[in-house]
């Protein structure tokens, strides 16, 4: 492993790594430190089983289902967003990235198709 993971998101990346008990224990820490992203993250219990991926599966499918008929009660026939509300971050801004996870997230997971549209180029004036 040669890629360099930034300090904001270090404890995030490497609890991934590690079994869930642990991570459990170490969840309880992050809430007392007031770090909830990282308390939540590593609180986070992956399916055990075949038959619990079946399940989580099965709610992914209903809740796309209700997406889908919410927008076709609604008439929506497409949803114009932004890839982000944001240039590229520089080294070390990553923390400010967390919430535009939850932005795109939803769309990954219910598996609906995505684009992007290139619009303009960011010069260096447009960041000063």
């Amino acid at each position: 492993h040669t890629d360099k993971v930034d300090s904001s998101i270090a404890s995030s990346y490497y609890s991934l790594l590690v079994h869930y008990p642990v991570r459990y224990v170490a969840s309880y820490f992050y809430t007392l430190m007031k770090n909830p992203m990282d308390a939540a993250i590593t609180a986070i219990k992956y399916p055990q089983s075949v038959f619990d991926w079946w399940k989580l599966m099965e709610n992914i499918r209903a809740l796309k289902y209700t997406f889908v008929q919410k927008w076709r009660n609604e008439d929506i026939d497409v949803l114009l967003c932004p890839v982000l509300p944001f240039t590229a971050l520089k080294l070390g801004q990553e923390h400010h990235f967390t919430g535009c996870l939850t932005y795109t997230v939803l769309f990954n997971l219910l598996d609906f198709p995505a684009g992007t549209i290139p619009i303009c180029n960011v010069e260096k004036g447009d960041l000063d």
